[in-house]
């Protein structure tokens, strides 16, 4: 089964970046698949005040440099 879902064309990019051959359900489930990152967004996608968001893009910040290693 397939869905649409939306997103900004800043986070559209990023996964373009890498995908190369691979499909972006592939390149998701692996993203999803790494160690902390299901929880990152879990995290990311709940209601934030401006402390924890800075906080969460800190930790989102680290992340991505993660998978560019």
């Amino acid at each position: 089964m397939e869905k649409t879902i939306t997103v900004s064309d800043d986070v559209y990019r990023e996964p373009l970046k890498i995908k190369s051959h691979r499909s972006f359900s592939e390149i998701l489930r692996e993203m999803i698949k790494r160690e902390g990152n299901l929880k990152t967004l879990e995290i990311g996608f709940g209601t934030r005040d401006s402390r924890e968001k800075e906080m969460l893009k800190e930790e989102l910040k680290k992340v991505e440099e993660e998978f560019q290693s």
